[in-house]
């Protein structure tokens, strides 16, 4: 994050002098979006598309949260999946051993 955070002069001076349109707190919301976790990691990648989007004059912050807040909520119904999966496991499990109480329950009444 700092790393990009100390470029970020350097490429609005280019934008300068390339006459290209931006507002000086599309930077900054840009590096806030992407480290959207706090944890000062940044995808170089991820960093050069906002750069690109700012210069053709997209709104990137919008991009940027959306498809962040994608993958959370794709990471989000995995966890879901993944929980639904144990405790729909954990019933047939249940099920399947008050069966097999049942059973041995009524073989005891018999006198088996």
């Amino acid at each position: 994050r700092q790393e990009a955070e100390n470029i970020i002069p350097e490429i609005q001076s280019l934008f300068d002098a390339e006459r290209i349109p931006y507002a000086t707190h599309e930077f900054d919301s840009m590096v806030n979006a992407l480290d959207k976790n706090g944890d000062g990691l940044l995808n170089k990648d991820d960093f050069s598309n906002g750069i690109l989007q700012i210069a053709e004059g997209v709104r990137p912050v919008s991009i940027i949260e959306i498809n962040r807040e994608i993958l959370e909520t794709r990471y989000q119904v995995t966890e879901l999946k993944e929980e639904i999966s144990k405790f729909l496991h954990l019933e047939r499990n249940t099920k399947s051993n008050a069966a097999k109480g049942s059973s041995s329950l009524e073989a005891k009444q018999r006198g088996d």
